[in-house]
C-alpha cells in the first residue's frame, strides 16, 4: 500500500510563523492515514480529487516513491518515525530506535503532534520527543482533518517562544473507516 506523505517546511497559513533563520525551518509533517496515493490527483488520478493537497504539493516537497512498510498502521508508523526498516513489520522498532521528534527536540525545536488515530498513542511510544501530544481517544476516530488542523493551529498560537522553530506532526484519518466524506461535488 502506498501512503501519501508530504514533508513541508511551511504551509501557507503557517508561513512566517516565528523568525527562524533559513537553516532551521519550521517543519509540518502530515501523515494521512489510509489515503491511497493513486486516488489523489497529486499522484495522477484522472479526476481532480485532492485540490488542496495539489496546492500544498505545488509549494512543498512531494515524495514520488514513498511506500508503506506494512498494510497496517502501527508498524508503518513505527518505521516511518524511526527510519528503521525491518523485514518483519511490527511496531517493536519504536522503543529501540530514536524517534524523529526526539531529534527535533534535541535540536531545540518545539514539538507537537495531533493524531486522529487512537492506536498511534503514547502507550506505544509514539509520543517520544513530543512536548504536546494530543490523540483522539474516540473508538471510531471522530476527529476530521479540519479538527486536526485546527488543534495544530491552536498549539502554534499558544507557543510561548514564537522565534523557536517547530516540528508539528498532523495525522488525519478521514479516508479510514468509518469513511464519511464531506458533502460537496463529486
Amino acid at each position: 500500500m502506498r501512503w501519501c506523505l508530504l514533508l513541508a517546511a511551511a504551509l501557507s497559513p503557517l508561513a512566517g510563523c516565528g523568525g527562524q533563520e533559513a537553516s532551521r525551518p519550521n517543519v509540518v509533517f502530515i501523515v494521512c492515514d489510509t489515503l491511497r496515493a493513486d486516488r489523489t490527483s497529486t499522484y495522477g488520478h484522472e479526476r481532480e480529487t485532492t485540490p488542496n493537497l495539489d496546492a500544498l504539493a505545488a509549494r512543498g516537497t512531494v515524495f514520488e516513491r514513498a511506500f508503506a512498510m506494512s498494510s497496517w498502521t502501527l508498524p508503518s508508523m513505527s518505521m516511518l518515525m524511526t527510519g528503521e526498516v525491518k523485514s518483519l513489520a511490527d511496531p517493536s522498532v519504536l522503543p529501540d530506535h530514536v524517534h524523529m521528534a526526539e531529534s527535533f527536540l534535541d535540536a531545540g525545536y518545539d514539538t507537537a503532534a495531533v493524531v486522529a488515530n487512537p492506536i498511534v498513542n503514547g502507550r506505544l511510544g509514539y509520543d517520544r520527543g513530543i512536548e504536546s501530544f494530543v490523540v483522539d481517544r474516540a473508538e471510531q476516530m471522530s476527529w476530521r482533518a479540519d479538527e486536526v488542523v485546527e488543534r495544530g493551529l491552536r498549539w502554534l498560537d499558544g507557543r510561548p517562544d514564537a522565534d523557536r522553530p517547530f516540528f508539528l506532526w498532523l495525522h488525519p484519518v478521514d479516508p479510514h473507516h468509518p469513511y464519511e466524506p464531506a458533502a460537496g461535488p463529486r
